[in-house]
């Protein structure tokens, strides 16, 4: 039969079904009569399956499936630029073809050797089964025909197994759909060929209402042992006749007969091709090496005008390092068929990975949704970002810097002025210790610590260049700042920068010297007096005092002894005015030890003496203008 005599054949055939001579299958499914195989096209009964939609509400996609996956009619309510159309019949040949040798001659999986016919399964899909002979032995298949509850898609995934190697083996998805005429349909790529966002849409021309075709494109669980080939189109019925006739070229950008469907500029859709009676084909090969593949196709529905509805969807940048703890931007940009920006459109962000959630977006003036989010966990992040039914992906790898370095060191008196701490040279406790600078990778925040007991400081950290900065006690004489093992530049007694400190690596002997303390610091009253933190400001090493008064001579006397940075002083004071012991109400610290003897008996006190009363016991002393105590700093060498 000629394309012409075809053309004629199918236009009569369109005008029955637009007149109400529906499937005698999806006949018998509302109600009507059920008709003996003999009376039906090829013998075979298809099973109708819907997506649950009322019949008249836009959207509603109904189709019927026989063996193999395959579909001869449907059942559509759309709404179109004009005309709300209400179970528009629009499919006139979707089938699937298998091409054993890839080299034209393909069949229908429906023609093959049906073993189970279609049957409703429990999961509400439509499953048949077959065989064939491959080119190494027989191929088992499987098909699987599916539409989800509100969906707008129908899914038909085709399992092959053999016991032994599948061999040359090429499968073909075949839609030819007509919406109103036959001839005015127009093509219309979308998305970006051979990513998973690729279909190719049908449409009527002036309702801008009918189909797209697609599949599964990279492997996954939908996609197995196979590779994307391609799609083709060309005007009805020669695609069809090269299918099953001497084969035909598909590839990933497609194979389209321009001759016969011219490409023009449409201001809503782009490039498109047509107008024409368009039938489309993708195509998949099997690993023939392989012994069981699955390939996966669909057919969507689209009930308005796509021109208005999202497009594309990309995001920027499609990859990017961050450091823990910071945030990562991602822009995604939605564009309609004319590549124009959607504003309003709703973009759904999921997150899986490292760092696992989701977002909800919607698109500003731009088409632009800007996605801001922390990671706190180091790993790879895959960002899917979804609007329509257009998707992208993203990949953000979250790092951290590894703290296997350190710098140590010591803030001490240095009371020969070396810069090395030496037994008997104290530390300085609680001296305020502040790291900065930058790792190597990731930006770094300031440490702030302290000296312990002893004056020493350790931090770890990762690689990097670092300044370390002390807070100078205030009470004493800064001496020297020695630079230690990790190298770095002193600026001031307080100050050591630009320490590079290479993984692995411990920097020591970053030292901080005092000599003793400022003169304005110096008397005897702190000599002798408090030992509460709030008379000398600073990091400072108070003295500590014991007296023992005597008082069972004539002359009671009191002897004090200081103890302040390693060295003892014992002095002996004049005798004191006293008609009666002190008074140790209240007192703490106090050793009282008795001795009875026929003649006497002894009273000897030990106490922490208070502000006032080392006062009194000075008293007298500190008029003493000979006296060798004549302020600390005589203690310090």
């Amino acid at each position: 039969m000629d394309a012409h005599a075809g053309q004629i054949g199918k236009e009569y055939a369109m005008a029955m079904l637009t007149r109400g001579v529906q499937a005698p299958a999806r006949q018998a499914a509302r109600g009507g009569f059920q008709p003996s195989l003999e009376a039906l096209e090829n013998r075979w009964v298809p099973v109708f399956i819907d997506n649950g939609l009322a019949p008249d509400s836009v959207g509603y996609f109904g189709i019927d499936v026989g063996d193999g996956g395959n579909g001869i009619s449907s059942s559509v309510t759309a709404q179109g630029n004009t005309t709300l159309i209400t179970e528009g019949q629009w499919i006139f040949d979707y089938f699937q073809y298998v091409d054993v040798g890839s080299d034209g001659n393909a069949v229908t999986l429906q023609s093959t050797t049906v073993t189970t016919p279609a049957f409703l399964d429990t999961d509400g899909s439509v499953v048949s089964q077959g065989t064939f002979a491959g080119a190494n032995g027989d191929i088992n298949w499987e098909a699987r025909t599916s539409i989800a509850p509100n969906g707008d898609t129908v899914f038909t995934e085709v399992t092959f197994t053999s016991a032994s190697a599948l061999g040359d083996l090429q499968v073909i998805s075949y839609l030819d759909e007509d919406v109103g005429g036959v001839s005015d349909d127009i093509l219309a790529p979308s998305g970006t060929a051979g990513a998973s966002n690729f279909q190719a849409f049908t449409l009527d021309n002036p309702e801008r209402v009918g189909f797209s075709q697609g599949g599964i494109y990279s492997d996954g669980t939908q996609q197995v042992n196979a590779n994307y080939d391609g799609w083709a189109a060309d005007s009805f019925s020669n695609l069809r006749s090269d299918i099953t006739g001497g084969g035909t070229t598909y590839t990933i950008d497609g194979n389209i007969n321009t001759t016969n469907l011219p490409p023009f500029d449409d201001p809503d859709l782009g490039t498109v091709y047509g107008p024409a009676d368009i039938t489309t084909a993708f195509a998949w090969s099997v690993d023939e090496t392989a012994n069981t593949a699955t390939v996966t196709t669909f057919l969507r529905l689209l009930s308005t005008d796509p021109s208005q509805d999202v497009d594309s969807i990309t995001l920027e940048p499609d990859f990017q390092q961050r450091c823990t703890d910071q945030t990562a931007t991602i822009t995604a940009t939605v564009l309609d068929f004319a590549g124009d920006p959607v504003f309003g459109a709703t973009v759904d962000f999921t997150i899986t990975g490292a760092n696992p959630q989701t977002v909800s977006l919607t698109t500003n003036i731009f088409g632009q949704a800007v996605l801001n989010y922390t990671g706190t966990n180091p790993g790879f992040d895959v960002i899917t970002a979804t609007s329509g039914n257009a998707d992208a992906t993203a990949i953000v790898e979250w790092i951290e810097d590894p703290i296997v370095s350190s710098l140590s060191g010591q803030v001490f008196i240095d009371f020969n002025n070396d810069g090395i701490r030496q037994p008997g040279e104290p530390g300085l406790a609680d001296t305020p210790i502040t790291i900065s600078g930058n790792t190597f990778i990731c930006p770094f925040e300031t440490v702030v610590t302290s000296t312990d007991e002893n004056g020493n400081f350790t931090v770890n950290l990762p690689a990097g260049v670092y300044n370390i900065t002390i807070q100078q006690p205030a009470a004493y004489i800064p001496g020297q700042t020695i630079v230690g093992t990790a190298g770095g530049t002193m600026v001031n007694t307080s100050t050591i920068v630009d320490i590079s400190l290479p993984a692995f690596t411990d920097g020591v002997n970053y030292n901080f010297g005092f000599l003793g303390l400022r003169p304005e610091f110096v008397s005897k009253r702190f000599f002798f007096a408090s030992t509460t933190n709030d008379i000398i400001p600073g990091n400072i090493t108070l003295p500590e005092q014991t007296a023992s008064v005597d008082l069972t001579g004539a002359d009671p006397t009191a002897t004090v002894s200081t103890q302040f940075l390693g060295y003892t002083e014992t002095r002996t004071a004049p005798p004191v005015n006293a008609s009666t012991p002190v008074d140790d109400a209240g007192t703490t610290n106090i050793t009282t030890t008795e001795t009875t003897t026929d003649t006497s008996t002894t009273t000897e006190r030990r106490r922490r003496l208070g502000e006032n009363e080392v006062d009194e016991v000075w008293a007298e002393y500190e008029e003493d203008e000979d006296s060798e105590i004549d302020d600390v700093a005589e203690l310090l060498p």
